[in-house]
């Protein structure tokens, strides 16, 4: 994340002088490179988070979708050496997928192979935090997140996993205990 130098609603990028603006935000996140899906049967790239609870770290990723019918969670292996995607040539292979068929996810993230879900229930109603782990049932913990919780991050130290509402108005940043769940 970078700071720009200059608050130009009107611009975006550098100018001729050298100092940069971002159409009136203070902050910017580069984008480096991106990956283009190939043999992905139409994954909705909704949300992502990193998981450094594997060995290696990964990526995560899943799909919204207001019914949750086909709805599946996919996860990447990250290179330790690069930080990039682990590939072979020029393809990186997802090293384990599944089909969640969970409505409306918002984020996920894992600790030692404990799923952690949020799920918005619409503006004005409280969230759920779903717990799961492959080969068993998901728990649903009905109302444990505010209203339209959002991507979850998982905070190691203090074993707390962070999420942000998103409705305008109505927004935190707030965290809950993840061994409580």
């Amino acid at each position: 994340m970078l700071e720009v130098s200059t608050a130009d609603g009107t611009r975006f990028g550098r100018a001729a002088d050298g100092t940069y603006s971002a159409y009136g935000y203070r902050y910017v996140l580069p984008q480096r490179f991106t990956y283009q899906p190939a043999g992905s049967k139409n994954l909705r790239f909704s949300f992502v988070s990193l998981d450094r609870s594997t060995t290696p770290d990964s990526v995560l990723v899943g799909e919204y979708d207001v019914d949750g019918e086909g709805t599946r969670l996919v996860r990447w292996n990250i290179d330790h050496t690069d930080r990039e995607l682990v590939a072979t040539g020029a393809k990186a292979t997802a090293s384990w997928a599944y089909q969640v068929d969970i409505r409306s996810m918002q984020g996920v993230n894992s600790v030692r192979g404990k799923y952690f879900i949020s799920r918005s229930n619409g503006k004005g109603s409280r969230g759920d935090l779903i717990t799961w782990k492959p080969g068993q049932d998901a728990t649903i913990h009905t109302g444990a997140l505010p209203s339209g919780p959002e991507d979850l991050a998982y905070r190691r130290s203090t074993d707390e996993m962070w999420t942000v509402s998103e409705y305008p108005g109505d927004r935190h940043v707030f965290s809950v205990t993840a061994g409580k769940f």
